[in-house]
């Protein structure tokens, strides 16, 4: 029998094993030690009586917790600017576009793919008018300082002077760069569903 003492504000294998009830509701532990044989998950051959000492308040069910509240942000903070770019494209604003596009972005259409610049200028051209993106539904996965955000839309555009309208999955991945997310690589798969956007005047599927 091995005994360990462990402070539960440091990060412990053992500690996510931890029942909820050592803890009230704010966080604070109901008894300032307590004693527990637990098999240790690198050796699960050994027997070890864990002290569990609580020395503030601060504890791994807290950590847990605020990084799951941090990811929730992150996501949210994701999704708003998904919907922002779709506004910004919209207006044909290019300004706020450039600040937003990564400098190597890439971006795949229908008819063809390019980076950054053909991009901004094709926006602000008017070779392609993202008039309308309405969202069905979105989500996003994060992966350190990287998000992928899908997105089932219907894309109103016009193309070379012609309106489009196309139902599409839309793959957005963002980078973090100096604690600010910037768009990567923004991708249009064409979805084989009809659409769902309520316009009786729908003219066919066109590339853009």
């Amino acid at each position: 029998m091995v005994t360990s003492v462990i402070w539960l504000n440091q990060i412990s294998p053992i500690c996510p094993a931890l029942p909820d009830s050592l803890w009230d509701s704010h966080g604070t532990p109901r008894k300032k030690q307590i004693s527990k044989n637990v098999k240790h998950p690198k050796t699960p051959n050994a027997l070890f009586q864990i002290s569990l000492q609580f020395p503030r308040k601060r504890s791994c069910f807290s950590l847990r917790s605020t990084r799951y509240r941090i990811g929730v942000k992150e996501e949210q903070e994701i999704l708003d600017l998904s919907k922002t770019k779709w506004t910004w494209m919209s207006e044909k604003n290019v300004e706020s576009l450039d600040g937003l596009f990564e400098e190597n972005s890439v971006f795949v259409h229908m008819g063809g793919s390019w980076g950054k610049k053909r991009e901004l200028d094709t926006i602000k051209g008017g070779g392609i008018w993202y008039k309308k993106a309405e969202i069905y539904s979105a989500s996003v996965n994060i992966f350190g300082n990287t998000a992928i955000l899908l997105n089932d839309i219907d894309l109103v555009a016009m193309v070379g002077g012609r309106e489009a309208i196309n139902p599409f999955m839309v793959t957005e991945v963002y980078i973090k760069e100096d604690g600010k997310w910037k768009l990567g690589s923004l991708t249009f798969s064409h979805l084989m569903r009809p659409l769902k956007l309520n316009n009786n005047n729908n003219p066919p599927p066109q590339q853009h």
